[in-house]
């Protein structure tokens, strides 16, 4: 009866509580490991560019999981204790604007054949089939992608988004950073 459905949600909500717990975990180690690659390029003069290609990375680790999970009814980030990522990520963005660090982000899934983000059927945001709920397939799409716009545009790069176009992508990121000294690349979850 009711009962049964409501020990469902919470069984499945446990489970997107573990998951936002191990992928806040995964993304944090992710953040540190770029700040200690910003470290090698802070002692080099001028502005520097970061190239980083990456399938993207959850900004609300668990969010859009705990959503499908809970069905109907949206959970609040408390509920979920979801780790607060945009405090790490808008500190690493400070310290690489203070140390003349641009950042180039590239999403390295692109398009499908029918022109929806490859992204969408991922392993990553795909682990409840969100595929079947249109609204949560476009909001884990938003939420992957959210970081890798926010350090491009808050230092003053380019984000390559949802385009199978990378040589022309790359070209304008080239042009922008031809007078640059470094590049530092990093290629994480491909």
């Amino acid at each position: 009866g009711m009962g049964q459905g409501r020990r469902n949600a919470n069984s499945r909500l446990t489970i997107a509580r573990q998951y936002a717990q191990q992928v806040g975990a995964e993304i944090e180690d992710m953040i540190d490991s770029i700040q200690s690659e910003l470290v090698t390029l802070t002692p080099l003069n001028g502005k520097k560019a970061f190239l980083f290609l990456s399938g993207g990375f959850e900004y609300q680790p668990g969010y859009v999981m705990a959503q499908y999970a809970s069905g109907n009814y949206v959970p609040t980030m408390a509920n979920i204790n979801v780790r607060d990522i945009s405090t790490r990520l808008t500190k690493m963005i400070q310290r690489a604007n203070a140390d003349q660090i641009t950042f180039y982000t590239v999403d390295g899934t692109g398009l499908t054949g029918d022109g929806t983000p490859a992204s969408e059927g991922s392993p990553s945001t795909n682990v409840f089939a969100i595929e079947s709920r249109p609204n949560l397939r476009f909001q884990a799409q938003q939420d992957r992608q959210n970081g890798l716009q926010q350090m491009a545009t808050e230092t003053g790069g380019i984000a390559l988004l949802n385009t199978n176009d990378f040589q022309k992508g790359l070209s304008r990121i080239y042009q922008q950073v031809s007078t640059y000294y470094t590049l530092g690349v990093t290629l994480s979850k491909l």
